[in-house]
């Protein structure tokens, strides 16, 4: 069965909400905000992950939601007259941001399916026209932000895209079959992994990339699970190692006896 070819926007009127954090911050005592703080910094370096686990153009997106902001030094409104756009457009603009930022991703995080701008590609260039900036950044994504199919995530294929495949290299259902029976069988769990195909002298190899801040041979020795897949850790290790370096941080503003153990257990799965 086809799918039939049509556009996935933000409903008009998306709301949006302010979350007053100031008065609850400021009420804390000098050790629970630091602690707050180190907390804070490392979730949210794993926000780049989560883009990115979600499509490619995420964190580009994302870039240049941010690249947009400080153009216009926060002030929204001036991009109506800087930018040459009527105020629906960018009210259509700030809705599509205000999704994107909820979903960390241009897919919902409940159904995954794909949501785009409510603008043209014409609108959108006018926007990024405040710098140069502005301009490199939609230059990376305007193609795949507009792109419908995919409509959805799921297996790559026509209809629907993954961010678990990296690479250009397609993975068959009988490959997927392939590598997951050999994580099944050395009790690997698939969160925090992704599975890169490679071709070699003209037969596929799978990589099987582990999020983890420590790149090299795994300390229990593990690095082949079979002849044609390795384990290459150090996926997503910059941030990894941001995320693990904050929690180190909270260690020293703990406030009672179960926060460091818990922050303790953290570091280690990471």
């Amino acid at each position: 069965m086809s799918v039939p070819k049509r556009s996935f926007t933000p409903p008009p009127g998306t709301p949006i909400h302010q979350l007053a954090i100031k008065p609850i911050f400021d009420a804390l005592e000098p050790r629970e905000k630091f602690y707050a703080h180190y907390c804070a910094r490392a979730a949210w370096h794993g926000s780049r992950i989560i883009m990115r686990q979600v499509s490619p153009e995420s964190p580009y997106i994302f870039d240049f939601i941010m690249d947009l902001y400080h153009a216009c030094n926060r002030k929204w409104d001036t991009l109506v007259t800087q930018c040459n756009i009527t105020s629906e457009e960018l009210e259509r603009f700030l809705e599509y941001a205000a999704m994107f930022l909820c979903n960390l991703g241009n897919f919902y995080g409940e159904g995954d399916q794909k949501f785009i701008p409510n603008l043209t590609a014409e609108t959108l260039q006018r926007l990024s026209s405040i710098s140069q900036k502005t301009k490199e950044s939609l230059d990376k994504i305007i193609v795949p932000l507009l792109a419908v199919p995919p409509f959805n995530l799921g297996y790559p294929g026509k209809s629907a895209q993954s961010g678990y495949y990296p690479g250009t290299e397609l993975m068959s259902q009988k490959e997927i079959a392939h590598v997951s029976e050999a994580i099944i069988e050395h009790s690997i769990g698939p969160e925090n992994t992704r599975v890169r195909k490679l071709i070699k002298d003209g037969k596929p190899t799978y990589n099987l990339l582990q999020a983890s801040a420590e790149t090299g041979v795994p300390a229990n020795g593990l690095h082949r699970l079979a002849n044609d897949i390795s384990i290459v850790r150090g996926d997503h290790s910059v941030e990894m190692s941001n995320i693990c370096s904050d929690l180190t941080r909270a260690k020293e503003y703990v406030s009672n006896s179960r926060q460091n153990p818990v922050l303790g257990a953290l570091h280690r799965i990471i």
